[in-house]
């Protein structure tokens, strides 16, 4: 009895630690992961190939499929990447995940202890923060082996009991019945605890103690830990919206997919890994890392038509088509995803902006008043855009936050700001064309010249801020900046005169006059706030920390 629960302890510890130094080790790294991460994300994600890459790197960063998948998830669910651009991430995610079991076949055991020491003294006394990280990395990667050592040394007694013996050998028979009692231990395993990596890590240490004695009885237990990790994907999509779901639903598809090929290839990959190795545990590793290369090449040409069965699965909803980012609470257990949210909150709102802008602008010209009370709505919400990314925001910066995640937040705030006081000051110029219209006033010749050449002036400099903006173009930013803001300062204030001395002469009427210098005066004040936005965008990419737009002379 006493020996039974040494096993069961002596496992559970192992595990304990296993999963532990994963999470050491993931966390390290997903430092790395910055919120740069977000542009190279989109960046990488315009085709297949590419995005297979992506997801392979990033799995093999934080070390866990599941990992990459909800964080995909959480992407996806914000509005930042789409379905078929997510396919080649997921295929990549799955290959990325078996070099963790690629590292662990190796027997390190003989520097685990002395790396727990390296790591240990790193971490508590280094001064300088890089080196911090690498002692933690260090320090989860030792813990890891600890791990498995003891999973290895507790699995050993195993042999001598009958149940257990039974079982391996009704793997090892090569039966239907027997792969199939394998496959459903290992997946829910897999399922519990949220990993194929530590399932995996439990096969190993069963092949290294020699209670599974060929590769093909160990070859359901590695596709039951591929199938039961898609669990936790399925469950951080269980309330995202459906292309989330689609996303999870396709790496549960491209594991069964991949389970389905080997047992068709069984002989041939079988064949394949046992020449590339002598040694069972590496066989193993081998096994794992080959069956996701495999099913990736052969699913990267249809990944067009895997996201159309997706659609055709869970289809697409007409509410899906207009749906603007929505802040989910759940993204703030990963910051970096957290702020892109916010950034795609931000860029959805300038998006608005920019098309009430230009109604704005246009309503000298519209015969209804249809496309104004439109206008007006979209003010509204960009009100309320505002009103929940500042709430949101306030939620993000609760949570532990690198300096310059918080620099970037606070810039993204301050972005927020300045975009729905320009919705304040478009929806001032729409005013001044309703009270034109209702009282019938008509711009003379010079007024409707004065404000075509700022209209034309404003949709410009506009349009360049938000390419600035959107697509992170630094030198768009400066150029804009340093081209504009002398020139708009003498620009406003030369037209502002200029008005003043016509009225004087009674060559522009009072009504006129007025609304003319009133339109001028907004479109000053929104290059003030486009400017702060280039500021704010150069910030965040450290350049002008110090500086800041002057203020427009009332």
């Amino acid at each position: 009895m006493s020996t039974s629960i040494n096993v069961i302890l002596g496992i559970f510890g192992g595990l304990g630690l296993f999963m532990y130094g994963f999470h050491i080790t993931g966390k390290s790294l997903h430092n790395f992961v910055s919120f740069r991460f977000r542009n190279l994300l989109e960046k990488l994600t315009k085709n297949v190939f590419m995005s297979t890459i992506m997801g392979f790197f990033m799995t093999a960063l934080v070390q866990s499929s599941s990992a990459t998948l909800v964080f995909l998830i959480n992407f996806i669910d914000a509005g930042l990447i789409s379905l078929s651009n997510s396919m080649g991430v997921i295929f990549g995610a799955n290959i990325g995940s078996t070099i963790t079991v690629q590292v662990i076949s190796f027997s390190l055991e003989r520097y685990v202890i002395p790396a727990i020491g390296l790591g240990a003294i790193l971490k508590l006394f280094a001064k300088k923060r890089s080196l911090k990280m690498f002692g933690e990395l260090v320090l989860g990667f030792a813990i890891i082996f600890l791990g498995i050592m003891i999973m290895k040394d507790a699995v050993t007694p195993l042999k001598e009991y009958a149940f257990f013996r039974e079982f391996m050998s009704l793997s090892a028979q090569r039966s239907l019945y027997g792969m199939t009692i394998a496959f459903f231990v290992s997946a829910t395993l897999a399922a519990l605890i949220h990993s194929s990596s530590a399932t995996l890590a439990i096969v190993i240490a069963l092949a290294s103690s020699g209670m599974i004695h060929d590769l093909t009885s160990a070859v359901p237990l590695i596709l039951g830990a591929k199938i039961g990790t898609c669990i936790t994907a399925y469950l951080a999509s269980f309330t995202a919206k459906r292309d989330a779901k689609r996303a999870a639903l396709a790496h549960f598809m491209f594991n069964v997919i991949e389970s389905t090929l080997t047992i068709i290839l069984l002989g041939q990959l079988v064949y394949l890994v046992e020449y590339s190795s002598s040694s069972l545990v590496h066989q193993i590793a081998n096994m794992h890392t080959l069956t996701s290369i495999v099913a990736t090449i052969l699913l990267i040409p249809f990944t067009k038509l895997f996201a159309k069965m997706l659609n055709g699965i869970i289809p697409v909803k007409e509410y899906e088509k207009a749906e603007t980012p929505i802040f989910d609470i759940k993204l703030l257990d990963t910051p970096t995803v957290a702020i892109s949210s916010v950034r795609s909150a931000i860029s959805k709102m300038g998006s608005i902006i920019k098309e009430m802008l230009d109604i704005s602008f246009k309503t000298a010209s519209i015969k209804d008043m249809g496309q104004m009370y439109r206008a007006y709505e979209m003010e509204k919400e960009v009100d309320r855009m505002q009103i929940n990314s500042f709430n949101f925001i306030m939620e993000i910066s609760k949570t532990e936050l690198s300096g310059y995640q918080a620099l970037v937040l606070n810039s993204y705030r301050e972005i927020i700001n300045d975009f729905e006081r320009i919705a304040d000051h478009t929806e001032n110029i729409l005013d001044n064309s309703s009270y034109s219209k209702l009282e019938k006033l008509n711009l003379d010749t010079y007024s409707c010249i004065t404000l075509d050449k700022f209209q034309k002036h404003m949709v410009e400099e506009y349009n360049n801020v938000y390419k600035a903006f959107n697509e992170d173009d630094v030198d768009l930013a400066e150029y804009v900046l340093n081209n504009n803001k002398r020139t708009e300062k003498d620009m406003y204030k030369e037209q502002i005169l200029e008005i003043n001395e016509k009225m004087k002469k009674g060559e522009l009427s009072a009504d006129n006059g007025i609304i003319l210098m009133d339109l001028i005066y907004n479109m000053q004040r929104m290059s003030y706030h486009l400017r702060r936005i280039l500021y704010s965008v150069l910030r965040i990419h450290k350049r002008y920390d110090n500086l800041e737009p002057e203020r427009p002379t009332d």
